[in-house]
């Protein structure tokens, strides 16, 4: 009997990587733009890379699936192909020109919404002006110590201005959609 180079952990780990399947690659890379967004004829993902042969450096693809061939299409053909589809999902001239009314019909219904929400946010300031005032009131007439009226001013502030920055988003949200609905009305 003979002493293992490795152990039969490490060897069972080793073939378990082996076996399964392999992990097309996250990143992007502007050399290989349609990696991720196609598939073998296996139905399994295609990646991209440069490989190095006689000839130099070349475009090549390999599906991920163990043991698949399946991948052979040329750059420039499949590029084309990618390209042809993009062009059958071009929207009708039919929806463009119903696009501003359903902007205008969306943007309508969504003031009303902003509407709804400025009252809240406008009750809540309220709520904070009036526990502010009633703060005030209790410390001038000695019934609130010090470091409580501190604290209940820390909330006050705190929560007055989380109250303003939601009013300011909504002033922005309505400003940006009245330019853009007016740039729509213009054509």
């Amino acid at each position: 009997m003979h002493t293992p180079l490795i152990s039969e952990e490490l060897f069972e780990s080793a073939q378990t990587r082996l076996n399964a399947k392999s992990t097309p690659h996250v990143r992007l890379n502007e050399d290989f733009p349609l990696r991720g967004f196609i598939k073998c004829t296996c139905g399994g993902g295609l990646t991209a890379g440069w490989s190095k042969g006689k000839m130099g450096k070349h475009y090549a693809r390999r599906c991920w699936q163990k043991g698949c061939a399946g991948t052979g299409i040329a750059r420039e053909q499949l590029e084309l192909h990618w390209v042809q589809l993009l062009g059958m999902m071009e929207p009708a001239t039919r929806f463009l020109e119903q696009l501003p009314d359903i902007a205008r019909r969306e943007w309508s219904t969504r003031k009303i919404q902003i509407a709804k929400d400025s009252e809240v946010l406008n009750r809540r300031m309220n709520e904070q002006n009036a526990l502010n005032e009633r703060a005030i009131k209790a410390k001038l007439n000695g019934e609130l110590a010090e470091n409580d009226f501190q604290t209940i001013k820390r909330s006050i502030t705190e929560e007055t201005f989380k109250i303003e920055t939601a009013i300011q988003s909504l002033d922005a949200e309505t400003s940006t959609m009245e330019a853009l609905v007016a740039h729509w009305m213009a054509f």
